[in-house]
């Protein structure tokens, strides 16, 4: 059902791809705001994140995801430079910096985001980030952005 509306939308994301997930969501919140009865699931969702565990790649250019400290001053680093991460290699790289380096680990990704490669003067590789769709409700956050008021 989520494609075939995403479908009849042209919902898209920025590759093109169609962005059934968010049409799920959009409806199972519709579903539980009473506003429409959704037919029975046909299959059980499985939640088993760590089955989408990114393994071990012994491809030589994700030896850029290495675990040595930086000796240089912030200032040596400048300019520091934002990519887009956007081809296989990139999303590659990037995952494998946030499995490696995340506190919490890394699977895969939910919801929408963007996410960059950072590189340092001269392309080499410092870090990432990734920037996630902001929650639909979140008390602590809406408190302090009505604070500003």
């Amino acid at each position: 059902m989520s494609v075939h509306i995403a479908q009849q939308w042209d919902w898209r994301n920025e590759l093109g791809r169609l962005k059934d997930m968010a049409v799920r969501t959009l409806l199972l919140k519709l579903e539980r705001r009473g506003l429409i009865k959704l037919p029975p699931r046909q299959r059980a969702g499985t939640a088993n994140h760590k089955a989408c565990k990114i393994e071990p790649d012994p491809a030589p250019e994700l030896e850029l995801c290495s675990s040595e400290a930086i000796g240089s001053a912030l200032a040596e680093l400048l300019p520091l430079e934002l990519v887009l991460v956007g081809g296989p290699l990139q999303r590659r790289i990037f995952g494998r910096l946030l499995q490696q380096h995340h506190y919490l680990g890394y699977y895969r990704p939910v919801g929408e985001n963007l996410a960059y490669l950072i590189q340092r003067r001269g392309g080499g590789l410092v870090g990432g980030a990734l920037f996630g769709a902001a929650a639909w409700k979140c008390a602590p956050r809406d408190r302090y952005i009505v604070s500003f008021r």
